[in-house]
């Protein structure tokens, strides 16, 4: 069992004008990166999504990690930001494979492919 890196699920949030553009970065695991492709707010709830790809020959898993573990860091006030739960305790975000604990990632990224994990969050207020 793999678990994905702490640091790859905090992002930093400075203001959310728009979509949030990053290069991918190198992962604890040899030829796996990660790239921010949505950090966008819209219809009352803030979304991330991560895809990780995989350069290399096997398929990498990453599982049972807990969503608990995203957060979302706001630099100018220093508040930090979970993901959202449904009315059942149900974390709202994937791919989920177990749901102990509110729901934990089963990520598999087949060898020369990419996968993206998803999360919702509760809105951050915009500067005026």
């Amino acid at each position: 069992m793999r678990t994905l890196p702490a640091l790859l699920f905090t992002a930093f949030l400075l203001l959310l004008p728009g979509a949030v553009q990053a290069q991918p970065v190198e992962t604890e695991i040899a030829g796996v990166t990660a790239e921010v492709v949505a950090l966008r707010q819209t219809g009352g709830v803030l979304r991330l999504a991560v895809r990780f790809a995989n350069s290399g020959d096997k398929t990498e898993d990453f599982d049972h990690y807990g969503l608990d573990r995203i957060v979302l860091v706001d630099v100018k006030s220093k508040k930090k930001h979970f993901p959202l739960k449904d009315a059942n305790g149900q974390y709202i975000g994937g791919p989920i494979g177990v749901w102990i604990g509110g729901g934990r990632i089963t990520l598999k990224v087949p060898k020369k492919q990419a996968a993206v994990l998803w999360a919702y969050f509760e809105p951050v207020a915009r500067e005026p």
